[in-house]
């Protein structure tokens, strides 16, 4: 399984949704994703390198009620 998507992907993938919308005049919410869950810190380092801006980051405790893991279900997206 892939850990990451192309942009080409997910072009793709708002192409499909748009197409959906259109053919069937109905609305829908798609998560797309691999299954897969990335951390804060695996997110943020590409885009300190992409942006070319070393930015800093604050770290604290989690806040009561926020999830330790959160991954989105794709399968409508499938």
């Amino acid at each position: 399984m892939q850990s990451h998507f192309h942009i080409n992907e997910m072009c793709d993938v708002h192409l499909l949704a748009l197409s959906k919308l259109q053919n069937t005049n109905r609305s829908m919410r798609f998560n797309p994703g691999n299954g897969q869950g990335f951390s804060v810190t695996r997110v943020i380092d590409p885009v300190n390198i992409v942006t070319g801006k070393d930015f800093q980051v604050g770290y604290a405790d989690r806040r009561v009620g926020d999830p330790a893991k959160l991954v989105a279900d794709a399968t409508m997206a499938k």
